[in-house]
């Protein structure tokens, strides 16, 4: 059973950080990706379609989401590394060196982090994340939809942090991040540069 399309429309909107041609110099540098919160592969696999040269780091909390990757007829062991990971608890750098990641994807993962474990968070993936390093992410926002829906079942943990149907939490974000990119008015669809030195 397959919840979530394919995020083909990712290959447009992000394309240009998953490019291995380096411009200045006309070398390939082989671009390694954490998908963090992979679930199915929805992301993953489009991105490695259409950028083969990718080596893609993938984790889920979910052991059946792990199961589901390994089992997709396009997953290549030597192209993706997936594990079962809890980035709220677990260090990823017990699975990814340091520093050796070029791009973290975080699509519809944030929202279902604590906002008590979101700095836990981030600081776990600026971990793995090289110094030039892109965050890219999608995710619900204040005042969208989905926010109403939840607030019209009475599931409100605290604010902007809701209890959803299916057992899962949702956060809905508001960040002062000066993005590179950003689509819509009701989606975070961003990318952050690491600025760390």
């Amino acid at each position: 059973m397959q919840f979530f399309k394919d995020r083909h429309y990712l290959e447009k909107d992000w394309g240009q950080y998953f490019c291995e041609c380096d411009h200045n110099t006309s070398t390939t540098n082989r671009k390694i990706i954490l998908e963090a919160g992979c679930g199915a592969g929805n992301t993953i696999f489009p991105l490695a379609k259409k950028f083969p040269q990718l080596y893609i780091h993938a984790c889920d909390f979910s052991h059946h989401a792990i199961t589901l990757v390994k089992s997709h007829p396009s997953f290549l062991e030597d192209q993706i590394n997936v594990f079962v990971c809890n980035i709220a608890e677990e260090n990823l750098c017990d699975r990814i060196m340091p520093a050796s990641v070029d791009v973290v994807t975080l699509v519809f993962t944030l929202s279902a982090v604590s906002p008590k474990k979101m700095p836990v968070v981030i600081q776990n993936l600026g971990r793995v994340l090289k110094s030039d390093g892109h965050v890219l992410f999608r995710d619900y926002a204040i005042g969208d939809y989905a926010q109403v829906m939840l607030m019209n079942k009475n599931q409100v943990i605290s604010e902007n942090f809701y209890f959803r149907g299916d057992g899962t939490v949702r956060m809905l974000l508001t960040f002062g991040l000066q993005c590179i990119h950003f689509h819509s008015r009701h989606l975070w669809l961003c990318a952050v540069k690491n600025t760390k030195p």
